[in-house]
């Protein structure tokens, strides 16, 4: 099935494109999604060989590591990525107590992230776009991921700025994007209607600074027992949903308030040993 949607792409579309809509058309997800839901299991998976000192379970886990790592270097998911590189760091700093091996492991990541960033195209390729794209607003058919979301953060900011205290309420965020979006002389906000692609935005916009203040609470209270407890994978759980949060509106779709507050209930009294 995939080879035949392969088949079906002009020629001459990046390889990242390509396996990303794929992987969209068979899945149903959207890729950012497909590489959280992806990427956070392989944070599962090596909490589980780093608790379990290399069991004969442990190879398998991590040929199964091996073959999810590739997929989602695959499609390319640049805040996934990078949320998996810092929460992965911060789970290795929490299970070592020998920060010896803390350090090592962390330079390791690095060294690792830096080389596939210079070997794998489609990493490359998607970080390419963010450094060659003006920041600006899209005007006309000159647009991309990275400059149609400046336009989505120029025009929440406007937004903020007249209803910062109370908010649009979550009804009316749309409407009022939508019209933002029409002074810019392009139809990529009409070919798609774009959210916020922020869940902080969103929770401003939709309720106000105590929505804002509520969301926040909900995740960094968490976050402070998890460092304090040692807790090495609720941390990264934590870290890793803030930092996807920054360019998703994780918790306007089903896929992202089921994955949080399941992974949440899951971790949140669950006892490290």
């Amino acid at each position: 099935m995939t080879g035949d949607v392969f088949a079906s792409f002009p020629k001459g579309l990046p390889f990242y494109y390509r396996f990303r809509t794929a992987m969209e058309v068979i899945s149903g997800l959207h890729p950012s999604y497909f590489s959280l839901l992806l990427l956070f299991s392989c944070l599962f998976f090596i909490d589980y060989i780093i608790k379990n000192a290399w069991r004969k379970s442990s190879y398998l886990l991590i040929l199964m590591l091996i073959v999810m790592l590739v997929q989602a270097a695959f499609l390319a998911s640049r805040i996934p990525l990078a949320a998996f590189a810092i929460s992965l760091i911060i789970m290795l700093l929490l299970s070592f107590k020998n920060y010896k091996v803390s350090l090592i492991s962390t330079v390791l990541l690095f060294v690792i992230g830096f080389a596939a960033l210079m070997f794998v195209p489609s990493i490359s390729e998607r970080v390419n776009e963010i450094t060659d794209t003006k920041w600006v607003a899209p005007e006309g058919d000159n647009f991309n991921a990275t400059n149609i979301r400046v336009g989505i953060y120029q025009c929440s900011t406007e937004l903020l700025k007249e209803n910062w205290l109370f908010g649009l309420g979550y009804g009316d965020i749309q409407e009022n994007l939508n019209k933002c979006y029409e002074k810019f002389g392009t139809d990529a906000y009409i070919i798609t209607p774009y959210n916020t692609h922020n869940i902080y935005l969103n929770a401003w916009l939709g309720s106000g600074i105590l929505g804002l203040i509520a969301l926040l609470a909900m995740l960094l209270i968490p976050l402070i027992k998890a460092v304090r407890e040692r807790h090495a994978i609720y941390a990264a759980f934590i870290v890793f949903f803030l930092i996807c949060g920054l360019t998703e509106n994780i918790l306007n779709r089903q896929i992202g308030v089921v994955f949080y507050c399941y992974i949440n209930l899951l971790l949140f009294n669950r006892e490290e040993h």
